[in-house]
């Protein structure tokens, strides 16, 4: 009988009664030959059962579909067995990152609890950055069906600015910092005076347009007899107010103006513009039924 081979790793088993002078070598080239296997040296394929191996001391009930999902995969490339996989710098790829009760998916980072929170805790006096990109970096606050919403954005870089914007403390609080401070009833209060606007309206195909939603303070040069015509007031119910300058240019042209027919002047009767050079005449305009109607009245005149 002639020596025979194991049949997985080829170890020599030698021939019962032969092999005088060399069966000492082949047991320790079988010897070298499990050192390699023990050792890594050389590479095993063990067909092993669910449970009955273990790992430190712990059995291994992973199946073998389980352990396939986690075996290694070429960076960059998917394969259909991985759920997930890595890229060449370590990152991990995947169509969907599900960790507890959030979801990743696109640019969409999601809470799958029932009407779960997503928070962001800083580490001590950290803060929580949106950073910028070709624009300044900005939060959008939708509506609940996502079709519209109202973005806040940082200042640009031109602007140079690092400031804190902090909120009340309470309901009707002072913050030094704060834009703005309401009660509980929502009255709004300014702690210092507040600045506005002061927009030049002028004549356009005989017309001067006063728009309110550009402001509440405007001034009209004169340069020809004109139409006023007063847009976007607020809706009924809400006031609007503003103040309006006319100033006679400087060669006492007296030109005049056509008031809407929507003004009320005190006694129905309008008033008559000063005609001098560079005279200044002021009034305010009053509304709180959408522009329906507007309470005109003189503030002053003859100002120049």
């Amino acid at each position: 009988m002639a020596d025979t081979n194991t049949t997985t790793f080829s170890l020599v088993k030698p021939e019962v009664g032969a092999s005088d002078d060399t069966w000492g070598t082949k047991i320790n080239n079988n010897l070298d030959s499990l050192d390699d296997l023990l050792d890594g040296t050389t590479a095993i394929q063990p067909n092993l059962t669910a449970g009955s191996w273990k790992i430190g001391g712990t059995a291994v009930t992973s199946t073998a579909a389980e352990v396939n999902l986690l075996d290694g995969s070429t960076a960059d490339t998917v394969v259909n067995s991985k759920a997930v996989i890595y890229g060449s710098a370590g990152q991990l790829i995947a169509n969907e990152l599900d960790v507890d009760n959030l979801q990743l998916d696109a640019n969409a980072l999601k809470s799958t609890d029932t009407n779960g929170n997503i928070e962001l805790f800083p580490n001590g006096t950290g803060v929580t950055i949106l950073y910028g990109n070709t624009n300044p970096g900005s939060v959008k606050f939708n509506c609940e069906n996502n079709s519209h919403g109202v973005t806040l954005k940082g200042p640009p870089h031109s602007a140079a600015q690092n400031y804190t914007l902090a909120l009340p403390s309470a309901l009707g609080a002072t913050n030094a910092s704060a834009v703005v401070t309401s009660d509980a009833n929502g009255v709004v209060a300014f702690a210092d005076g507040i600045t506005e606007d002061y927009n030049a309206v002028s004549d356009s195909s005989g017309t001067t347009t006063v728009d309110l939603q550009t402001g509440t303070n405007f001034s009209s040069t004169l340069s020809a007899n004109t139409q006023f015509a007063f847009t976007n007031a607020a809706s009924d119910g809400s006031v609007s107010a503003f103040t309006l300058k006319i100033v006679q240019d400087a060669s006492a042209s007296g030109f005049t103006v056509t008031w809407p027919t929507s003004v009320d002047w005190p006694a129905a009767t309008a008033p008559t513009l000063t005609a001098t050079a560079n005279a200044v005449d002021y009034f305010v305009f009053i509304t709180h039924d959408g522009g329906t109607t507007f309470y005109g009245f003189t503030a002053g005149q003859a100002l120049a």
